[in-house]
């Protein structure tokens, strides 16, 4: 490539792009590759995939078929396994869309900032090396993920709107960004400070109405499907349950969340940080730019809070951030540059340094290649018992409905411990549950070696031990002894 690129004049633009293009798809792919294999399905993801098989096939979502997240990940992966026969490699068909979707976003939108090959590789190069790992994105099947691909979108085609001040681009933007919270209430907070950027710089208030009716199409057709498919009644009890399950099972504090910030986020970023607090402050003093530097300032704080009002700490909870974060390291720079006119080469060294110090720290195993899927017994057994039914009392195995090719006879595919407490609600559960399973025992059943607290609470203690035989067991890679059982010839 021109070495006038390196040196950020402006020349060959488009080449300069379409190298850039191919060179963050290839580092993309290949961390994740180098962690992610077909089969590698992690809980949520499970639950989900468990879901969105049983609606596929005759459930109905939020009454037999139910989960306390909006309909946004369970109606993707149901589009996945109607394309890709094979289960199995749908979600990782699925995985690799979100991966893909995530850092092709932050690409397009940190070239159209900078104009700049080098600065946007080395930015999407330090995303991709801190984010495509199991630790923090997972089995890439989170609502998190496919939320924050919304996000970015939706922040590439508001850029789009200020650059040009092409209306419709401005329609669009808004229109991405209505789809984000269908995968998870809180990214709301992220959405609004989209509107709220696009309604300043609108201005007129017909203007700003009619985006505004372009933000609410997603959430019409939503729930023109959830009303088609006599779910519209169940997921409105799911958001009113959601609220009361929010406020009753925090199991951390803002304390120990902000302290996992710090700890995972800010401080491996330390430079960067900095880097966004210097350009945040230098902005801010020129008039002309307080408007863009306070849209990041409100996505910065939306992301915060996304965290924030979580009941639990678990890391796919930070992807938004991560995104909002890059998103902001981005534009800060493009706004300073753009008013002092300075030479980019410092932050460049530094960027490149901050990929250095993480690449030596910490193990990125790449590869280009996609491993093949092997089953392992228990899920060879279940595959070939056809029609047969199955119960996973074991939420780390969730994934053996799909690699099991197996439905479960309950409400819920599996019994997390945060929807069977004392409360209400969670005895209500209890309650069908066990009415579930007992009325309807499933052929096969999965546990570990001592029984979750779903199965504390039964009425019959010997609902699984009396009627089931242990037939298999395998070590999974998450530490547990998974035990499969069949269900007695009576």
């Amino acid at each position: 490539m021109q070495i006038q690129s390196f040196i950020n004049i402006k020349q060959n633009t488009k080449a300069d792009f379409f190298f850039g293009l191919i060179v963050i798809n290839i580092l993309t792919l290949g961390f994740l590759f180098g962690f992610l294999s077909p089969g590698d399905i992690d809980t949520d993801g499970g639950i989900f995939s468990a879901v969105a098989f049983k609606e596929i096939n005759g459930g109905t979502l939020y009454q037999d078929a139910w989960e306390n997240k909006p309909p946004g990940i369970i109606y993707l992966m149901e589009f996945f396994f109607r394309l890709i026969p094979d289960k199995v490699y749908a979600l990782y068909g699925l995985a690799i869309f979100g991966a893909l979707g995530i850092s092709n976003g932050l690409f397009f939108v940190t070239f159209k900032f900078s104009q700049s090959l080098l600065f946007s590789s080395l930015t999407l190069a330090l995303f991709i090396l801190f984010t495509f790992n199991n630790n923090t994105i997972g089995d890439v099947l989170y609502t998190e993920i496919y939320g924050s691909i919304f996000i970015v979108w939706g922040l590439y085609a508001a850029r789009l709107f200020e650059t040009t001040t092409k209306v419709k681009f401005a329609h669009l933007a808004a229109f991405i960004a209505g789809f984000s919270f269908w995968f998870k209430e809180p990214f709301v907070l992220l959405a609004l400070p989209i509107l709220i950027q696009l309604s300043f710089k609108l201005k007129r208030i017909n203007l700003i109405i009619k985006t505004l009716g372009y933000f609410s199409i997603p959430s019409f057709l939503f729930c023109l499907i959830l009303w088609l498919n006599n779910s519209f009644g169940g997921f409105m009890k799911m958001i009113k349950y959601n609220f009361i399950y929010s406020d009753a099972e925090a199991h951390v504090t803002n304390a120990e969340q902000l302290s996992t910030l710090w700890i995972n986020i800010l401080n491996p970023l330390f430079i960067p940080s900095i880097i966004i607090i210097i350009n945040t402050f230098r902005c801010w003093k020129k008039k002309e730019l307080q408007l863009p530097v306070f849209s990041c300032l409100l996505l910065l704080l939306g992301a915060v809070a996304f965290i924030l009002i979580s009941p639990y700490n678990f890391n796919h909870y930070y992807i938004p951030f991560i995104v909002v974060f890059f998103y902001c390291f981005s534009a800060l720079f493009q706004y300073e540059k753009s008013v002092y006119n300075g030479s980019p080469i410092f932050i460049y060294i530094l960027v490149f340094y901050s990929i250095y110090k993480m690449d030596n720290e910490n193990e990125h195993p790449f590869k280009l290649s996609i491993s093949t899927y092997k089953e392992d017994n228990i899920t060879k057994t279940l595959t070939q018992a056809k029609g047969k039914t199955l119960f996973i009392d074991l939420v780390d195995a969730s994934g053996y409905y799909i690699k099991g090719d197996k439905l479960y006879p309950t409400f819920m595919p599996v019994p997390i411990a945060a929807h069977f407490t004392e409360s209400k609600e969670g005895l209500i559960n209890r309650k069908r549950i066990f009415e579930e399973l007992n009325g309807h025992k499933p052929d096969f059943l999965i546990t570990t070696e001592s029984s979750s607290y779903m199965y504390w609470h039964v009425p019959d203690p010997l609902l699984y031990y009396g009627n089931y035989e242990k037939i298999d067991s395998t070590m999974a890679k998450y530490g547990k002894n998974v035990i499969l059982w069949k269900l007695k010839q009576h």
